[in-house]
């Protein structure tokens, strides 16, 4: 009894899992050929590849536009500095770097500048020179997809204006009226003690201006009485000349 009843269980098992092998069975050339076909395999290529132009193309846009806020603001900056460093502007040196840049719509705040100038005793500028430092700092729109949120751009610019190489011709008088004073006396206090004064205050407020190693200020003097005399003095000048 117990062999006919456990021959019974068996048949049954097998019974109960025909319908799943035959299912299996059904779908299994399915599932081969799902596994052997290639179709859809360059879709998936092409995504990736196309995934690979956005981002170079949009790194390409992030970079044009930085240096074109770069350039506008270098050209913004070179006319300032030119303009500031005119030895005939009469308007404050700031000032005048100051308005081109926020006119031409940065903030000034972010620019750093020097200012050198040259003047002689009396406060007159003879020389100018100007530095101006800022940089660019602009939010990427694509590169930011691989870790880049911001980019920046130094932006630098200078100007120099100076008065050099100056050669002036100092023609004096030296002749016998010049004993007389302007009243027309002949005494000690005439014009050419005048002269004297007029020439040493000349030379010194001309050759007090200092130059570069390639740069001289020179100033001749020339007598005329019956003759003619041309002498020449240049700086810088050597001790006790």
């Amino acid at each position: 009894m117990s062999v006919m009843y456990h021959g019974r269980g068996s048949h049954g098992s097998r019974s109960k899992l025909l319908p799943f092998k035959k299912g299996i069975n059904a779908v299994k050339p399915t599932l081969t050929r799902f596994k052997e076909d290639e179709d859809g395999s360059f879709t998936v290529l092409s995504l990736f590849i196309f995934l690979g132009i956005l981002m170079v193309g949009g790194m390409a846009v992030d970079i044009t536009r930085l240096e074109l806020e770069r350039t506008k603001l270098q050209n913004t900056i070179d006319n300032a500095v030119l303009a500031a460093a005119d030895l005939d502007q009469s308007l404050d040196t700031e000032a005048v770097l100051l308005s081109h840049i926020t006119t031409a719509g940065f903030d000034a705040t972010d620019v750093d500048i020097d200012i050198q100038k040259d003047s002689l005793l009396n406060g007159e500028v003879m020389g100018k020179t100007i530095t101006a430092r800022s940089r660019i700092d602009m939010q990427t729109a694509f590169m930011n997809m691989i870790g880049i949120d911001e980019l920046r751009a130094p932006v630098r610019s200078g100007a120099i204006e100076t008065i050099q190489n100056v050669e002036i011709s100092l023609v004096l008088d030296i002749s016998g009226s010049m004993r007389w004073d302007k009243n027309g006396n002949e005494n000690s206090d005439n014009r050419i003690t005048d002269l004297k004064d007029a020439v040493e205050n000349f030379i010194n407020t001309v050759m007090q201006v200092e130059c570069d190693v390639n740069g001289n200020n020179c100033a001749a003097h020339q007598h005329f009485q019956h003759d003619y005399k041309y002498h020449s003095l240049c700086w810088p000048r050597e001790p006790g000349t």
